[in-house]
């Protein structure tokens, strides 16, 4: 029966998250983002403050994790990398964030893995949660369409471009920023991660969580009453 102190787990978590992360986007932006993510959630575990990132890649080791961190209950632990794992989730839109649970799970160890379980993640069910957050977003691109491009006019008026005018994008690493071009090289905008991260967990917590839940919920029971009618 495995049972790591919570320093090891949280560093394979991150070990985890980078891996993981780092194949769908540059190894620097996963750093930034997980980091930007941790000191956002930080407010809510203050906990996390024992975890420092070394954003600017200057040693082997991107995460430290300081030893105070043994003193927090595991369950406390658990819930704050279930957070983390969360919004990062969440920001997946395409079928790579489908697979983004299982693969997080091989890279971060059986070991760790089932202390997480015993904290009371239940990876599991974050996987269904994932899917069903894909499934949502499908329905939501094939309403747009039928909006016949209402949508898209509509960001371009509150941004003053669309997506359509993106051609390439950049993060500094020095001053946490993306800054976005058009095709003739002209920056369009300036986005601090650190502020859209904290917007974008605000959201989801705030305004969000409880509509999704619901559902999620919803959909689910949806599905168990069909079953339970075809099955008669």
């Amino acid at each position: 029966m495995s049972k790591l102190s919570n320093v090891d787990i949280l560093e394979n978590v991150m070990n985890g998250l980078f891996t993981t992360a780092g194949t769908r986007t540059s190894k620097n932006f996963a750093v930034a983002v997980i980091n930007a993510i941790t000191r956002a959630l930080e407010q809510r575990y203050d906990f996390l403050k024992y975890v420092k990132f070394d954003i600017k890649g200057n040693s082997n080791d991107f995460v430290y994790i300081s030893p105070d961190l043994n003193s927090i209950e595991l369950n406390r632990l658990g819930q704050a990398v279930e957070a983390i794992i969360k919004v990062i989730c969440m920001d997946f839109k395409d079928k790579a964030g489908l697979y983004f649970i299982n693969e997080l799970k091989k890279n971060t160890g059986n070991e760790t893995i089932f202390d997480l379980k015993s904290a009371g993640i239940d990876f599991d069910l974050l996987q269904i949660q994932q899917h069903y957050l894909f499934r949502q977003r499908e329905r939501i691109k094939s309403k747009s369409k039928e909006s016949d491009g209402f949508l898209s006019k509509k960001e371009k008026s509150l941004l003053n471009y669309s997506w359509e005018n993106v051609s390439d994008w950049n993060y500094d690493s020095n001053n946490r920023n993306c800054k976005i071009y058009d095709k003739n090289g002209k920056v369009l905008d300036e986005l601090n991660l650190d502020e859209i991260v904290k917007k974008y967990i605000k959201y989801l917590t705030d305004e969000n969580s409880v509509e999704n839940s619901t559902n999620y919920k919803m959909d689910e029971k949806e599905k168990s009453l069909k079953i339970k009618k075809f099955s008669e």
